[in-house]
């Protein structure tokens, strides 16, 4: 029997990314997994330790150099395609492909500028002879080597050692050819039009819309919640795709009975906040107390040269954050050793991607990160990137990188393998990345894996490519404590694998007091750090002593049974202490270089819980995500006045009134607050949490 590695390495190493996949099933299960999976050969060792007999899964991603799967379920499919083009798919497309089970199987191909934005999934249902299907973002299908849940037998590779081709423009075009629309539900289950698969139920992804749907029609017929809830239970089994969960059936039937019987509830995401006629109590009890300030482990700085020579000295004479200066100057440091070092077994660059966060005016976010520059420049490892650059010439080059394709170009024309994306703010960061077609968050995710990267416009003088693991990226940029969640919301919101590849680093309770600036020389101290840098380059290999503690860390469970670290955390605890063997001019990465990465991961852990980063994938879940922290902050035990909540939020006049009652009423009707009042004098509408929102950090 095969296990993960053996399923995942091959295929990763074609540039698949893969994930795993439960056994004896075809589900993916891992959070965000179309995002989280990778072909990073560490994140797959990872996972290989936590899941080692579960089936893989490749998944599709419309870019540059990304995988898509046309999959073919039926002998019939190959015969009509030469019939309607004249083209013979096995004789003509030499690719990779897969058998799931006789006469059928999967063709695996590259995205190109043809397919890419052209090529939609497309289900069975929505083909002529509803026999094939087309994976192309986002989706996925069983890896080779996997087994079979119905047969019990393996994916075969057909054709071992094909690389994965591009897709030829006669079959692209026949493919859209075969598009039909979508077709609607059968009679009795809704009279919309409604998605489903090739069996005829809904899928998952679709049933909660559809369920709130016949639960607003039972409920405008005037039935009651013990009513509604088992016909909605037996609707839902005979139309919705299995598993079910009867607890969500059961909620519905509870949320939807906060609308008064016999009103229109077909329009209730359109309508103003609706108002029952009483409090209701939360269904579970919810823990109000905020989770501690996060406190930086200072003592892992302490021996270090870059804080010894550099910031604590520096810091006595001003006012600034220690670890402000600290962190941006050793991962700068470690962008550049990024080429010239390396641990073996691990195929990870040094790359960091940071957020400082702090008061404005107050905790000199910039301005330590440009001084830990200045430092290095002294140390002769660190330029500031001009036009008249002609050769990077081993150096670490430092960038504001206005687009992707810019700081490609400019990097294949100087040779530069060391970059490091600056921001002053973040909002610059969030600006470039919001513009449409920038591809700058593709780019970041790409470039934090060191990934290939690359462009393919007809332009020569334009086009670029950076080959995998031949170059390493660091980004680092600020903001303040108050514009953080906003900006953070915006940037990661439409790809939630940011978090996992940020580390966010938080003001201290207590500022430092304010002091006039006053010179303190650092150029003597740079080259002691330049003298353990040049021993790290002539080394060029550290081993670790004992890994033993990354992998404890990775079995610390939460209080819900998750792991309380993802693989990405991971594998910076062993970034950082390979900095610290380096910088404490060390020969190998020993306990005491482990214990201090773990700690500044654990650092990281609970920023991120502190400040409750999580990701929206729409504008209006960014919103509903303040509402309920709102609430559940500043109102009495999960109760706040509307009108207070309102005011705090800026809600209408930030949002309009058509956003801002769908925000809030898409949490009435999923259950998560509830409204009670009417609005009147000595009734005033109030908002109640019924339940939090539960996020997990994978």
């Amino acid at each position: 029997m095969t296990n993960f590695r053996e399923i995942a390495e091959p295929l990763a190493k074609m540039g698949v990314p893969m994930t795993p996949v439960r056994p004896g099933t075809k589900r993916a299960f891992l959070p965000d997994f179309p995002t989280t999976a990778t072909t990073d050969l560490d994140q797959i060792y990872v996972w290989d330790a936590q899941y080692p007999d579960h089936n893989g899964a490749c998944v599709a991603r419309a870019e540059p150099g990304g995988v898509f799967f046309w999959e073919v379920d039926s002998a019939d499919v190959l015969p009509r395609i030469k019939n309607d083009t004249g083209h013979d798919v096995l004789s003509e497309i030499n690719t990779f492909r897969v058998r799931s089970r006789p006469g059928r199987g999967h063709f695996y191909f590259r995205h190109t500028p043809a397919t890419i934005g052209t090529l939609p999934n497309l289900s069975q249902t929505y083909v002529i002879g509803q026999d094939w299907s087309l994976r192309t973002n986002r989706e996925y299908v069983v890896a080779p080597g996997s087994i079979h849940p119905d047969t019990g037998k393996l994916y075969e590779v057909l054709n071992p050692g094909t690389p994965i081709a591009d897709a030829p423009q006669w079959l692209i075009d026949w493919l859209l050819t075969q598009k039909v629309q979508k077709h609607s539900a059968p009679q009795g289950a809704s009279t919309l039009e409604t998605v489903r698969n090739a069996a005829g139920r809904i899928p998952h992804g679709s049933i909660h819309g559809w369920m709130l749907t016949q639960a607003g029609k039972l409920r405008q017929q005037g039935l009651t919640q013990d009513e509604i809830e088992p016909i909605l239970l037996r609707l839902t089994h005979e139309n919705c795709e299995s598993p079910i969960d009867d607890a969500k059936v059961a909620q519905m039937a509870k949320s939807i009975c906060i609308y008064e019987p016999g009103r229109d509830t077909s329009l209730i995401l359109n309508q103003a906040i609706p108002q029952p006629p009483s409090p209701v109590e939360s269904e579970e009890e919810i823990d109000f107390s905020e989770a501690e300030y996060p406190v930086f482990p200072k003592w892992v700085m302490q021996g270090t040269s870059i804080y010894e020579g550099f910031v604590k000295p520096y810091c006595v004479k001003n006012s600034r954050i220690d670890y402000f200066m600290w962190m941006p100057t050793a991962v700068m440091m470690m962008n550049y050793l990024g080429t010239k070092v390396k641990v073996p077994f691990k195929s990870w660059k040094p790359s960091f991607y940071l957020v400082f966060i702090g008061e404005k005016g107050r905790a000199h976010k910039s301005s330590s990160i440009k001084d830990g520059m200045k430092f290095l420049e002294y140390a002769s490892v660190l330029r500031m990137y001009t036009k008249e650059e002609k050769a990077a010439e081993g150096a670490s080059l430092v960038w504001e990188v206005g687009s992707p394709e810019g700081l490609g170009t400019d990097m294949q024309r100087t040779n530069c393998k060391n970059a490091i994306l600056f921001y002053d703010e973040l909002s610059s960061l969030v600006s470039k990345a919001g513009i449409e077609g920038s591809g700058m968050s593709g780019a970041l995710l790409k470039m934090y894996e060191s990934n290939a990267f690359a462009n393919s416009i007809k332009n020569k003088k334009d086009t670029f490519s950076l080959a995998p693991n031949d170059y390493v990226t660091t980004l680092i940029t600020a903001t303040t404590d108050k514009r953080f969640l906003d900006l953070w919301g915006k940037f990661s919101g439409s790809d939630t694998g940011m978090k996992d590849r940020f580390t966010f680093i938080y003001q201290p309770k207590e500022l430092p007091d304010e002091k006039l600036e006053e010179v303190a020389p650092y150029q003597e101290a740079a080259l002691v750090t330049k003298k353990l840098i040049d021993k790290a380059v002539s080394q060029g290999t550290y081993k670790f002593f004992d890994q033993t503690p990354f992998l404890e860390m990775i079995k610390i469970k939460e209080k819900d049974g998750e792991s309380k670290y993802n693989g990405r955390q991971e594998i910076r605890a062993e970034k950082w202490a390979l900095y610290f063997a380096i910088d404490l001019g060390l020969g190998e990465i020993d306990e005491d270089c482990v214990e201090r990465g773990i700690a500044i991961s654990r650092y990281e852990h609970e920023v991120k819980e502190y400040l409750k980063t999580y990701a929206a994938q729409t504008f209006q879940a960014s919103i509903q995500i303040k509402i309920m922290r709102m609430v559940k902050q500043r109102g009495d035990e999960g109760s706040i006045r509307y009108q207070d909540l309102e005011k705090l939020l800026h809600g209408v006049a930030t949002y309009g009134t058509d956003v801002w009652n769908k925000s809030i009423n898409g949490l009435v009707v999923s259950g998560y607050l509830a409204m009670a009042g009417t609005g009147r004098k000595g009734s005033p509408l109030t908002v109640n949490m019924l339940r939090d929102l539960k996020f997990s950090d994978e």
